[in-house]
């Protein structure tokens, strides 16, 4: 009978466990735990990609051309891709400090944060995984890359949840990455282009986050 009780008791316990984990933010929560916890950017990783050419280098019937050329792909797909989320590393390091600011890659999974508290999830500034950095048990949002769910299928970054579920309006959870002006810096000023993209995208965040902050009762000041 005390084993049964201790099962059930173990039971309850993990099931109480995964519900709160799996609650899902109101906009209010949502803003109290981006300022109290973390803000998980995910960056892009190519991974699908990079996978999908090696296996075609591996096994695809390819002509010699084809697959001599291959592995420089694979290259520039990693260079672009590292160069990118340098930006945007740089950039948070700049200009947001809302919160304290972890980097994962776009591969990450719900359940690794809620298992072993981001252990070996969390990028260095070296952009590999650092074993050294965790949720510490703190509350978190995420950043990653989509389309807006609102009808125009805009590109931009959206905020998640834990549960990885967007965050509902009045959250400011999204900004565009595209606009009048990156296309024209595409167009004629390509060397300078994602650069000040990226820019603009985290000095919009910032604002956002602090603005709805400030009107939920939020008692600090920003500059």
């Amino acid at each position: 009978m005390s084993k049964i009780f201790s099962f059930i008791s173990i039971f309850v316990f993990v099931a109480a466990s995964l519900t709160a984990q799996q609650t899902i933010s109101t906009p209010t929560k949502a803003i109290i735990d981006l300022k109290e916890g973390v803000l998980i950017v995910r960056l892009t990783s190519e991974l699908k990609k990079i996978n999908a050419l090696n296996e075609l280098l591996e096994n695809g019937d390819l002509s010699y051309n084809t697959r001599s050329q291959l592995p420089e792909r694979i290259k520039k797909i990693k260079i672009d891709r590292d160069t990118e989320n340098a930006l945007w590393i740089e950039h948070f390091k700049t200009f947001y400090n809302f919160s304290e600011v972890l980097f994962a890659y776009d591969t990450l999974r719900k359940e690794a944060l809620w298992n072993d508290d981001g252990k070996n999830c969390f990028l260095g500034a070296d952009m590999k995984i650092d074993p050294s950095l965790s949720l510490n048990g703190r509350s978190y949002l995420m950043l990653y890359k989509g389309n807006i769910s609102d009808g125009s299928g805009a590109e931009a970054v959206i905020f998640r949840d834990a549960n990885f579920k967007q965050v509902e309006k009045p959250f400011p959870y999204y900004v565009k990455t595209t606009g009048v002006m990156y296309v024209f810096n595409r167009l004629f000023k390509s060397s300078i282009a994602d650069n000040n993209n990226i820019a603009r995208i985290v000095r919009k965040i910032d604002r956002k986050v602090k603005k709805f902050y400030r009107k939920k009762g939020g008692i600090h000041s920003y500059p």
